[in-house]
């Protein structure tokens, strides 16, 4: 094949795809292709032609004998003399990836070459053997039935290419890619992802970046969620598996993939320098859009606002200082307080135009929706509701659920906070809501998310509350729980979960029952970033009642309500309150120096006193810590510490501790027995400092 390459021309024009080299492009017949020099091989540039034929990346032509049957299938001949020299040598091939359809029937191939590297594509013909091309057929993901096999909550991780994908298969992950690598994703394979929680990982090139880029404009829409995760210290060019590789492993990926929002469009594209790619001057910061050129933005761009240019706004208070309009408010509590009873009060005012409780003005009107994972529509919400009076048209009930249609299979998947165009389209469908009510916020965080991280918690519901509730002018209500710690400095440290639960909103109201009165609960703000935090608290019961069943003569439905009191209390002080409620973490410890002078006393004048009785002494003197349902069996070991403290205390005594036969419910049997003996070894004499020692908690 040495000597002067002649192109095909219209005179001799390619034996296999009768194209030339002078054809005009875009028109689909041109070709590129030669005769090899010594007249055995036909260089075609022409795919359909391909067949079986050999691909050769050098001259990114297809290999057709000139004489003889062709691996394509066909006899091209060119000529009658041409020399019989054996054929090149075929490629080896390094590596074949199977992309199969849901039933696990390959449709099409990619096949890897190496020296050089490179990829073909082929499918299997219905007769047997393969083209070496895709016409005719619909591309599908890679891994495609195993990932159809999986939980629809499980993450999806999408790569550039199959060798990334084995990769994170092998290490337990659920990994697809397309074929023929980047700006190959097609909108069909979206829809294979429906409803699903999708992670893109980017190579680290320009086109890895718009490939993940137009993956995720893709899903978006589609998935459940979509995040582009950028991978840290990667070399140019490289992927996934180079990141793992340098040590990188599932843990970091997961907290990384946590850590990055969900994606959303951009308003507008990247800007670009002068030769159309990225700009790269080390002024910018690259994110899952690019690397953006601060240097060169405008203040408008760059967020920039002068406060004189801003013009003051009242807040939009649904309750005045309690709650508000396109903004947060959490409600925390104990469990059994009635804190969803509360809630639906709040609901049964706003449906109704109703008065606030305890006559703390009327409601504005509008739609109600709620979101509950704990209470049952039919036996607890409703029945509520309709105890308070509330208009039940005015109210919806969201189930957080989102029927997505794969493959002509109907699924329901649950929803999360993340899912901004659910709840776009929910909320757009009642453009009066008014109120937004979720118990409790962290059931509808989704998937991975860790709510005692406060970075993870700011990334769901600030851009929640910034991009669906704000627009919107809906107050969002959130209720949640209070932790057992006793070292919180405020009340709102008490929230369960991170602390963000009590930054992020802009009211933060706290249910505590009276210590003075086990059925009465006090309503009290701890927190209010738009006007006063004093409010006077709100009193109310807990009540029974009946409504009527659901037809005509059917028994009454029983239910509960909270019932409010008519005046505010002025005094009530919330820190107070909850400190009462808190209490010590468990008992104050008992210096075994007090509890070795009280078994002094008990021993002395004694024969033998079985352990078992002292055990129950020393309990009923509060010296010791007594059984309860979660440690039916506490440790006696603060009662031999101080045995052992006895000895300093009393210089000369000492306890001897053996067995003997005790009588007990007419019986005798072996038992620990302790009494007070003298001729122990002399120690230093009780101090002052001996006193005041704290051997530590009892248990």
């Amino acid at each position: 094949m040495s000597g002067e390459i002649t192109r095909f021309t219209a005179r001799k024009p390619c034996p296999v795809c009768g194209g030339t080299d002078g054809d005009r492009r875009g028109q689909g017949t041109r070709c590129h292709g030669f005769l090899s020099s010594d007249g055995d091989w036909v260089h075609c540039s022409r795919e359909e032609f391909a067949g079986r034929a050999q691909f050769e990346a050098k001259t990114t032509t297809y290999l057709h004998r000139a004489r003889g049957k062709c691996p394509c299938g066909e006899e091209h001949a060119p000529g009658e003399d041409a020399p019989t020299q054996a054929p090149r040598r075929p490629r080896k091939i390094a590596q074949v990836y199977r992309y199969r359809d849901a039933d696990g029937l390959v449709v099409h191939e990619t096949v890897r070459y190496d020296d050089p590297k490179t990829f073909r594509q082929r499918r299997p013909l219905p007769g047997g053997g393969e083209a070496w091309d895709l016409r005719g057929i619909e591309p599908v993901l890679y891994n495609l039935p195993a990932l159809l096999a999986t939980d629809p909550e499980a993450a999806v991780w999408i790569v550039e290419g199959e060798k990334d994908a084995d990769r994170l298969i092998s290490l337990g992950l659920v990994a697809t890619c397309n074929a023929m690598g980047a700006g190959k994703w097609r909108d069909s394979y979206s829809d294979a992802l429906a409803g699903r929680h999708c992670y893109v990982l980017p190579d680290n090139d320009d086109p890895g970046r718009a490939h993940a880029q137009a993956v995720a404009r893709s899903l978006h829409g589609k998935a459940a969620s979509v995040r582009v995760v950028e991978l840290p210290d990667l070399p140019p060019k490289g992927d996934v598996s180079d990141w793992l590789d340098a040590g990188g492993g599932v843990p970091q990926l997961g907290e990384l993939a946590y850590d990055t929002p969900a994606w959303e469009p951009s308003v507008a594209p990247p800007p670009t320098a002068a030769d159309g790619e990225p700009n790269g001057n080390g002024n910018g910061h690259r994110n899952g859009n690019g690397v953006i050129n601060f240097a060169e933005m405008s203040p408008e761009e760059l967020g920039l606002v002068l406060v004189k240019d801003v013009a003051p706004a009242n807040v939009d208070w649904l309750w005045e200082f309690r709650l508000a309009r396109g903004e947060m408010a959490i409600l925390a509590g104990e469990g059994g307080l009635g804190k969803s009873m509360f809630l639906m009060a709040c609901a049964a005012a706003v449906s109704t135009r109703g008065p606030w409780p305890a006559g703390c003005g009327n409601a504005p009107l509008g739609t109600v929706i709620i979101v509950s994972a704990e209470d049952h529509a039919d036996t607890t919400i409703r029945p509520r509701l309709q105890a308070m009076g509330a208009d039940l048209s005015k109210i919806v009930i969201c189930k957080a659920r989102a029927i997505i249609d794969r493959d002509g299979q109907r699924s329901v998947h649950p929803m999360s906070l993340q899912d901004h165009s659910y709840w776009r389209a929910v909320f757009d469908k009642f453009p009066d809501c008014a109120l937004f009510i979720v118990d409790p916020v962290p059931s509808y965080l989704g998937r991975g998310i860790n709510d005692r991280q406060n970075n993870e918690i700011r990334a769901v519901l600030e851009p929640f509350i910034d991009e669906v509730v704000r627009p919107r002018g809906i107050c969002f209500y959130a209720n949640t729980h209070l932790s057992k710690t006793v070292d919180a400095r405020s009340p709102v440290q008490r929230i369960t979960g991170s602390i963000a639960y009590a930054n992020i909103p802009r009211n933060v109201h706290i249910i505590v029952r009276d210590p003075d009165d086990h059925g009465r609960r006090f309503f009290s703000q701890a927190k209010c970033n738009n006007g006063p935090d004093d409010l006077p608290a709100i009193g109310y019961r807990i009540e029974g009642r009946q409504i009527d069943g659901p037809v005509p003569g059917s028994p009454p439905v029983s239910t509960a309500i909270a019932v409010f009191e008519d005046q505010l209390h002025e005094g009530f002080r919330l820190a107070d309150v909850m400190n009462g409620e808190k209490g010590p973490r468990g008992r104050k410890p008992i210096k075994s120096s007090k509890l070795a002078a009280w078994l002094y006393e008990r021993l002395e004048g004694e024969d033998l006193v079985p352990l078992s009785t002292l055990v129950d002494d020393a309990r009923e003197k509060n010296l010791m810590t007594l059984p309860t349902a979660a440690e039916p069996k506490p440790s006696i070991s603060p009662l031999y510490k101080a045995a052992e403290r006895l000895e300093s205390l009393y210089p000369g005594f000492r306890v001897e501790m053996t067995t003997a036969m005790v009588r007990s419910g007419g019986t005798a049997k072996e038992r620990k027995v302790w009494r007070l003996v003298e001729g122990g070894e002399a120690a230093r004499p009780a101090g002052p400092d001996d006193e005041g020692e704290d051997d530590g908690p009892v248990f």
